[in-house]
């Protein structure tokens, strides 16, 4: 993104640390808050805050917050502003809450056209709204839902607070006209949780939204005001953009992408760079064993787990060189950088990996084919993932 200052913090770290840094800070502004407070979604543990009954968190009760936890909320509305100048996706908050916060605008929170970017496991269970048909004996249509699935869309509806408790089948009979209604109150609650309908009115939702209006600080500018500062950056500069710039395409572009769905985006991006270990053939198959192994496992988690180790980070970078994996076989490392196990040194999005003989002989063993046999080299690759990405960028 335009105007995004260097994060280089010296020649043995690179941009990395400061985005492990910023990712632990985030995770920060999140421990500062209870728990309780928090809604964390199970696949790719983001979060979004827990509305409350109004009753107990209506917005006209938010100056009466405690003083620490608003300020606690605030900071949170604060890292989100920033993540934004810096270009940096807060990835431990849930894309779509990132978005509202931002722009107060529930709607295109939720929109397909921002989901399928951001956050495309979201998106993949709203596709399956609306049912498909089924034709009855008579040439009537109606819309296939049974209870009992286990599946989408029916798990959509039974998790809906109202509309969960309407029978499945009456909405086999909707008109066209309910369809995008019903996609966008499924959306918006699967987003934000069963009291969605009050997101404007929630104190702790509008306490974050204090702290990112950094046009409260002196000297600070809005997210609104950032677009505005940025558009005319690109116009001095004779680069206007191809379409308007709005607070809309930044934070959908922090997200672009980012998000791991298939272990081919990760095999994508790798490089390798022979600085001379003198073992082509063997750094040849150790790069073959590395793309079986991360074919493996369940799901995309050792591609996760993978690119957590080389970046300090689980969303992929589209920035150049940041979006590139880059291995490195070396014949020597110094002890001090040298993993005990794996024989290996990561600094952001790249690994120089030691070809000794040892290395060489268990790479040496033939690929195989059946993902699900463990070998050598997965072992291996556990160790060096686990190690890496323990918050140790500097060492496997």
């Amino acid at each position: 993104m335009a105007g995004v200052p260097s994060m280089q913090v010296g020649r043995a770290h690179g941009a990395g640390v400061f985005r492990e840094v910023w990712a632990a800070l985030g995770w920060a502004t999140i421990t500062s808050i209870p728990s309780e407070l928090w809604v964390t979604d199970s696949e790719f543990g983001a979060h979004t805050i827990a509305l409350q009954p109004l009753s107990i968190s209506s917005n006209r009760n938010v100056d009466a917050l405690r003083t620490p936890l608003r300020a606690a909320l605030r900071g949170v509305g604060l890292y989100l502003a920033l993540s934004v100048i810096l270009g940096i996706a807060p990835e431990c908050f849930r894309p779509s809450f990132v978005y509202y916060v931002l722009t107060r605008d529930p709607q295109s929170a939720v929109a397909d056209s921002f989901l399928s970017v951001a956050d495309p496991a979201m998106a993949r269970r709203l596709g399956t709204w609306p049912p498909r048909t089924l034709t009855l004996p008579d040439g009537s249509e109606v819309f296939d839902l049974a209870f009992g699935r286990n599946s989408d869309p029916e798990n959509l509806l039974m998790a809906h607070p109202v509309l969960g408790l309407t029978q499945l089948s009456s909405f086999c009979t909707m008109s066209a006209d309910d369809i995008p209604r019903v996609r966008t109150d499924l959306a918006t609650h699967l987003a934000f949780g069963p009291h969605a309908d009050t997101l404007d009115q929630q104190a702790f939702i509008a306490a974050i939204i204090e702290g990112a209006d950094m046009a409260r600080i002196e000297g600070g500018i809005s997210p609104a005001q950032l677009v505005d500062n940025l558009t005319s950056a690109a116009l001095t500069m004779d680069d206007e953009p191809e379409e308007p710039l709005t607070l809309n395409a930044i934070i959908t572009d922090l997200f672009a992408g980012r998000t791991v769905v298939r272990s081919a985006q990760v095999i994508g991006r790798l490089r390798v760079a022979h600085e001379g270990s003198g073992r082509p053939d063997a750094e040849e198959c150790w790069m073959n064993h590395l793309k079986r192994y991360l074919r493996g496992g369940l799901g995309v988690e050792r591609a996760l787990a993978f690119l957590r180790a080389m970046t300090g980070s689980t969303f992929l970078f589209s920035d150049p060189p940041l979006n590139r994996l880059t291995v490195h076989f070396v014949s020597t490392l110094p002890r001090s950088e040298m993993g005990v196990v794996t024989a290996a040194h990561t600094c952001f999005g790249e690994a120089d990996i030691l070809m000794n003989d040892a290395i060489e002989e268990m790479v040496s063993q033939d690929v195989v084919e059946d993902l699900s046999i463990p070998t050598d080299f997965d072992v291996y690759m556990d160790v060096f993932c686990a190690a890496s990405g323990n918050g140790d960028l500097n060492m496997a």
